[in-house]
């Protein structure tokens, strides 16, 4: 079958996606299992327990290639179809590997609430003032690349089936 990512700024429902997924049934790997940090000039690197703000902004959440590519390829050899949910800096090198790219949209206020949640305590100053500065440009980047845009503020069970809905249509014969 298929790869597909789902794709969206922090706090769009990339993880939750992924959990609803799998829970029906379906193959659903988040991402940030695959990815790594690596400095600005390319280089692999460990984020320190208390990373610092100027560490941060000094790296990249990115992904390696080979890794997407072990990860997906015994599922879609297999026949089925693989869900990688997730985001890194590097993610559009990477789009001739998935069918489609689904964005997950979230508005200003959506997204604010749910970087305040525990699940979202990791995440300093620097690094929630750069998510939310960046999130209408990776956004317009993702439309602009053909991502089928979805309404990340809607509930999980209603996008998930909008995400199956929409994988059934692509297979269609035209």
């Amino acid at each position: 079958m298929s790869a597909l990512l789902i794709t969206g700024n922090p706090g769009s429902g990339k993880t939750t996606i992924a959990r609803e997924l799998s829970r029906r049934g379906l193959i659903a790997i988040d991402a940030d299992d695959t990815a790594h940090w690596e400095t600005t000039a390319g280089k692999p690197a460990s984020q320190p327990e208390h990373a610092s703000d100027e560490w941060l902004l000094g790296h990249r959440w990115v992904w390696s290639r080979q890794r997407i590519e072990d990860v997906i390829r015994p599922h879609a050899g297999a026949g089925r179809d693989v869900f990688l949910c997730g985001i890194a800096m590097n993610q559009r090198d990477m789009f001739d590997l998935f069918t489609t790219v689904f964005l997950l949209s979230i508005d200003q206020e959506t997204q604010l609430s749910r970087l305040d949640t525990a699940d979202n305590a990791d995440r300093n100053h620097a690094q929630r003032t750069q998510i939310l500065d960046g999130r209408a440009t990776f956004e317009r980047e993702m439309r602009a690349a053909g991502a089928v845009v979805l309404d990340g503020s809607r509930p999980t069970t209603e996008l998930a089936g909008r995400i199956h809905d929409e994988v059934l249509r692509l297979r269609r014969p035209r």
